[in-house]
C-alpha cells in the first residue's frame, strides 16, 4: 500500500469513526454492480473528488463538477459557451439592474417537492450572502417573486456577466425543504436534492461518490445510467486501470504517456484548453515577505518555460503576453517584466533585507499536472539565487483550507475562471475584501476598475483594465506569477463517445455513450 492509499484509508476510517460523509440517499438500496452488462456506467478515475454538495460553500473546482450533474441552473452554457435555457425557459433584461426569468413548470427536485420561484429566490438569496460565494453571486442585490413561475432578478450594479454567473452550479436551485429537513448548510454537504439528470447515491469523501440517473428528470435523458467516481491520486495508477478496464475515463495522464495512449487503438485522449492559471502567490503581508524586494526577486529567479517545456513536457500552454487571464477568457495583453533573469535576482536579492532564512512554500500533491515536481523545480531555481524555500507538499483539500485559514507565506496554486469572463475570477483572486485574496494584495484603484468593468461590454475597454490589473499585482506589489495556462487533460476507452471537457472544468456527459 503506497503513501497516499495509507493515507487515504486513514481518512476515511476518521471519517466513518465520526458517522460523517456517508452515503448521499442513505436510505436507498444500493444499486445494482456495474459489472452489469446492460446497465451503462461510466467510471471515472479523479485525483481528488467533490468535497462538499453545498456549491455556495464550495472547497474546489472538483465540487462544481459533480454538482453540474445533480443540480440545475436557471441558465446553462452551450457548446459555443452561449446561455440557453435551463430551469428559467427565457428571459428578459428589463433594465441595467433588473432580469425577469420565466421559469420552466412541471420540474421537481429529486424529493417530489416543486421546483418554483420561492425555491429560486431562496437559493439566490443564500448563495448572495455566503462569503465563499460572493465572486459569483454577490451581484444579486434580491429575488423579487412575481408569480409561482415568474422572478424578477435585482442586480446591485450593472453587471454584464448576470447570465454568465447564473450558469455555474454555485448559483444552482435546490430543494428548500430537503435543506430545512437535512439540518440547513451542514446537511446540504453531503445530502444534494436538485433537480439535474443525476442523483447521489453514494458519497464518501476523499474515496468516492457514485450517480444514478434521475428518471423524472424534466430534459432528455441521459443514455448513461451511472456514474461512478473513484479517488486515484497517482497519475500512473490512474492510466494502469483505463489500460486493464477497470475505469473508462482518467483525468490528467502523464503527459510522457500521451503519445502511447494515442497509439493504443483501445484508449483515446481528450484534450482542450482549460480556463485556468497556475502561479506562484506570495503573502505580501507575511513577515518572511513583507520586503517588496525579496518577492521581486523570486518572481527573478522562477523560470515559467523550463517548467512548461521540460517538467510539463509542453503539455500545458505558455502565458505569452496575455498575463493572468486565459486568452480564451479575455485577451487582456500583458508582457511580464523582465521575466526570468536570475542575475537581476541576485542583484535585487541583495537589496533586500533577506539573510537566508527559511521561506515556508506550500504546494498540493496531484491536483495539477506534476504539481510537486513542478515545485521541486522551483525551489531549486530559487535555491541557485540564494533562497531559502522550504517545501511542503501537502493534500489539496488540506492546502486550500489552511490557505482559507491564513498564514500562508508562498504556494503553488491555480485559479479557474469558471464563468468564462474576467470580472469573478479576478475579483476573488484580487479584489481587497475578497475571502480567496491569499495574498496580501490592497489596491483600492484596482477595485475601482474591476467594480467599473463589471457592466462593460465593450471588449477592448475590458482588456485595457485587465491588462492594468495584472500589472498592479505582478510588477507593482510583486504579489503574484503566473506560470502557466491549463489543459484540460483526459485518457478513455475508445469506446467512449460524446462526453465534453468543458472549458471551465465540468464534465458534460448528456451526450455521452459506447459505441457497441
Amino acid at each position: 500500500m503506497n503513501r497516499y492509499e495509507r493515507r487515504t484509508k486513514a481518512i476515511f476510517l476518521i471519517l466513518l469513526m465520526l458517522v460523517m460523509f456517508s452515503g448521499c440517499n442513505s436510505s436507498e438500496s444500493e444499486p445494482e454492480s456495474s459489472t452489469n452488462a446492460e446497465q451503462k456506467t461510466l467510471r471515472i478515475g479523479m485525483a481528488t473528488d467533490v468535497m462538499s454538495f453545498d456549491m455556495a460553500n464550495y472547497v474546489a473546482s472538483n465540487d462544481l463538477v459533480s454538482g453540474y450533474w445533480v443540480y440545475d441552473t436557471l441558465v446553462r452554457f452551450n457548446e459555443n459557451l452561449e446561455a440557453e435555457p435551463c430551469l428559467a425557459v427565457s428571459w428578459e433584461q428589463l433594465d441595467e439592474t433588473s432580469w425577469q426569468f420565466n421559469l420552466r413548470e412541471g420540474v421537481t427536485f429529486i424529493d417530489g417537492t416543486p421546483m418554483n420561484a420561492d425555491a429560486v429566490k431562496f437559493c439566490l438569496e443564500r448563495a448572495a450572502n455566503t462569503a465563499r460565494a460572493e465572486s459569483y453571486s454577490g451581484f444579486i442585490d434580491h429575488v423579487e417573486v412575481v408569480d409561482e413561475y415568474t422572478i424578477i432578478l435585482h442586480t446591485k450594479q450593472p453587471f454584464a456577466a448576470t447570465l454568465n454567473n447564473l450558469s455555474n452550479p454555485i448559483n444552482c436551485i435546490f430543494s428548500p425543504t430537503a435543506y430545512e429537513k437535512n439540518g440547513g448548510d451542514q446537511g446540504l454537504v453531503n445530502n444534494p436534492v436538485g433537480s439535474g439528470p443525476y442523483k447521489c447515491v453514494e458519497f464518501v469523501i476523499n474515496d468516492h461518490s457514485y450517480y444514478e440517473r434521475n428518471e423524472n428528470y424534466w430534459g432528455e435523458m441521459p443514455a448513461i445510467e451511472r456514474i461512478e467516481v473513484s479517488v486515484i491520486p497517482e497519475e500512473s495508477t490512474r492510466l494502469i486501470a483505463l489500460q486493464q478496464g477497470e475505469v473508462d475515463l482518467i483525468y490528467a495522464p502523464s503527459p510522457n504517456e500521451f503519445a502511447n495512449i494515442e497509439a493504443d487503438p483501445n484508449l483515446q485522449m481528450i484534450v482542450s484548453p482549460r480556463a485556468r492559471n497556475v502561479y506562484i502567490g506570495m503573502n505580501a503581508k507575511s513577515e518572511a515577505l513583507q520586503d517588496e524586494n525579496l518577492r521581486y526577486a523570486i518572481q527573478l529567479a522562477i523560470n515559467p518555460d523550463e517548467i512548461v517545456d521540460s517538467i510539463l513536457e509542453g503539455q500545458q500552454r505558455k502565458i505569452n503576453g496575455n498575463g493572468l487571464i486565459p486568452i480564451e477568457v479575455c485577451e487582456s495583453p500583458f508582457e511580464i517584466g523582465e521575466g526570468y533573469n536570475p542575475e537581476k535576482a541576485k542583484e535585487v536579492l541583495a537589496q533586500s533585507n533577506y539573510n537566508g532564512e527559511p521561506i515556508q512554500f506550500w504546494a498540493p500533491e496531484n491536483r495539477y499536472m506534476r504539481d510537486s515536481q513542478v515545485a521541486q523545480v522551483i525551489q531549486q531555481q530559487l535555491a541557485e539565487v540564494g533562497i531559502n524555500a522550504e517545501l511542503e507538499i501537502i493534500e489539496f483539500g488540506t492546502l486550500t483550507s489552511s490557505l482559507g485559514a491564513g498564514g500562508n507565506v508562498m504556494c503553488l496554486y491555480g485559479w479557474g475562471f469558471t464563468t468564462m469572463e474576467p470580472y469573478t475570477a479576478t475579483n476573488q483572486l484580487l479584489a481587497s475584501d475578497s475571502v480567496f485574496n491569499y495574498y496580501g494584495f490592497e489596491d483600492t484603484e484596482a477595485d475601482a476598475m474591476m467594480d467599473a468593468a463589471a457592466g462593460m461590454t465593450d471588449p477592448e475597454e475590458i482588456a485595457e483594465i485587465y491588462s492594468e490589473i495584472s500589472r498592479r499585482a505582478i510588477e507593482d506589489v510583486h504579489c503574484i506569477l503566473p506560470l502557466y495556462y491549463m489543459n484540460n487533460s483526459y485518457a478513455s476507452t475508445s469506446k467512449l463517445t460524446g462526453v465534453w471537457i468543458m472549458p471551465n472544468e465540468l464534465i458534460d456527459v448528456m451526450n455521452a455513450d459506447f459505441l457497441p
